[in-house]
């Protein structure tokens, strides 16, 4: 009995696990699910025959440049499943200005010729979220963990890498979500046009941890929360020391 064209969640997820998060080729964790046998001829969604691409290597899969048989060679060792984390994808943002939304609170910072570097929270002396501007280029930095502090995501640079040792990662469109279990998320996020909004999540600095949620943030220890706070224009926004 033939299947209908969308993949089913679970069959999307087991794909996005045996793949390490990332296209099997280079790695990418910006990605496209790819029938080896097309989907066409099999009318089915068989986890063995469905492999993550990014948009450059399934383009050439469709093109004709990359053979089905090099796919199958490479989806039998990804190339992300034994590295700790993905490769990088580099991120493209440009604005004058930037914004982040954590929870329901706000940071916006208009750049400038003396001001090009925005800290938007910093944790024990880190920052775990901010961003810089070269002549209109944006530079995202953000380390996201799970619960106990453990790394799952960093942006650095720009630079967008996921730890290929939790549980689920997915990217639909500007969403990305981290899962540590089923309906377990550890970071829920949007790119913006000049920034991030963060749903979910954990931050951490050397002791301390604010822990995001959709309506607040709770900074550890002390359970400080922080809610519909907007800073606009200062060169950092949280702090804690």
């Amino acid at each position: 009995m033939s299947q209908g064209r969308d993949i089913p969640t679970e069959i999307m997820r087991a794909v996005r696990q045996k793949c390490g998060f990332g296209c099997i080729i280079c790695g990418l964790p910006v990605f496209h699910y790819d029938h080896i046998e097309e989907y066409a001829s099999v009318k089915g969604h068989d986890v063995d025959n469905i492999v993550l691409l990014c948009p450059n290597h399934h383009q050439d899969k469709t093109s004709g440049r990359l053979t089905k048989n090099v796919i199958k060679t490479y989806a039998k060792s990804p190339a992300n499943l034994l590295a700790p984390r993905t490769t990088a994808h580099m991120m493209h943002l440009r604005a004058d200005d930037a914004v982040f939304i954590v929870g329901s609170n706000s940071y916006h910072f208009q750049f400038s010729e003396t001001r090009n570097h925005f800290n938007a929270i910093v944790l024990d002396g880190l920052s775990v979220l901010g961003m810089s501007n070269d002549h209109g280029q944006l530079t995202l930095n953000l380390r996201a963990t799970d619960a106990t502090g453990r790394e799952i995501l960093r942006i650095r640079g720009g630079c967008l890498s996921v730890s290929t040792g939790v549980w689920d990662y997915d990217i639909s469109g500007r969403r990305i979500s981290i899962r540590s279990g089923m309906r377990i998320f550890d970071l829920e996020m949007e790119i913006l046009p000049n920034g991030l909004s963060i749903k979910r999540g954990y931050l951490r600095g050397k002791a301390s941890q604010a822990t995001i949620y959709p309506d607040r943030i709770i900074v550890t220890p002390g359970k400080i929360t922080f809610q519909n706070c907007n800073f606009r224009n200062c060169d950092r926004g949280l702090v804690v020391r």
